[in-house]
């Protein structure tokens, strides 16, 4: 069997799609939900049209901490046995339920939600133009210039920022593909540690190298002093090239885990 068929990813992820329909239903409802009570409550108390930068900012930060933290959910719809059971008999590869469970938590539930914004924004605008006359979009707030980073620190800064959330993106998904029960949570404490060892790791070859210089030169004998454009650089490759091999390992590690899983896992997998 091919690893990778169009004609049955297609299949599955419309599969997916049946599958969390209801809860997709909830999404758009609940976004819409989210938009319309607070919108309806200040004009009908205020009789002035909705401000929709605050909470534009609020839906800006909310889908950054979805999209920093989703993929700990990879492995949610798959929790029990029977789960597991529906899922891994569907006719199709590891690689196909992978790609189609990552897409419905990149894009389609993304979708879904932006749906309900739409929808919810309508209608506080309708309801806004009726009371008092004019109407603000929580929509096209989200798409101001200042909801986006911006390019002060040129392109290359530019680039390790995004490479370093997806970096952050993808270790997420790898832990969701290694703990069974409660990954979210188990994930964000992962994280933490692993921040921590790294910190402390780096801190310790800093004081190591320090301590050196001072014993071969004496205590404040001396100036380290990194300069000139190919130091940076080089620096800047250097830090690129561990980003890129820090992702590019951690989707390899979580498809790994993700393929060799059963519908009956020993208790040493997944925890």
């Amino acid at each position: 069997m091919k690893n990778f068929n169009t004609t049955r990813f297609i299949n599955l992820l419309l599969w997916q799609f049946a599958w969390s329909k209801k809860k997709l239903l909830y999404m758009v409802a609940g976004c819409a939900a989210a938009i319309i009570i607070p919108a309806l409550l200040t004009i009908s108390l205020t009789r002035s049209a909705f401000n929709a930068d605050n909470l534009g900012g609020f839906i800006c930060a909310f889908a950054f901490v979805y999209f920093m933290t989703s993929g700990a959910l990879i492995a949610s719809n798959i929790g029990n046995k029977r789960q597991r059971i529906a899922l891994f008999s569907l006719p199709a590869t590891k690689l196909e339920k992978f790609l189609s469970r990552y897409l419905h938590l990149v894009v389609i539930i993304p979708l879904a939600a932006l749906l309900g914004i739409i929808a919810g924004d309508a209608i506080q605008a309708i309801f806004s133009l009726i009371v008092a006359g004019n109407c603000d979009s929580v929509f096209l707030s989200l798409f101001k210039g200042h909801w986006f980073m911006s390019g002060n620190g040129g392109y290359a800064a530019t680039v390790i920022t995004l490479l370093l959330l997806l970096l952050g993106h993808s270790f997420m998904l790898l832990c969701g593909t290694i703990f069974r029960r409660h990954a979210w949570i188990k994930t964000m404490i992962a994280q933490g540690v692993v921040a921590i060892i790294v910190s402390t790791v780096i801190a310790l070859i800093g004081f190591t190298i320090t301590m050196s210089l001072d014993k071969i030169f004496g205590a404040d004998q001396y100036n380290v002093v990194f300069a000139g454009d190919g130091y940076q650089i080089a620096a800047q490759i250097l830090f690129l090239a561990f980003l890129v091999a820090g992702i590019i390992a951690s989707y390899w590690g979580a498809f790994r885990i993700y393929s060799r899983m059963q519908a009956v896992n020993n208790q040493w997998h997944n925890l």
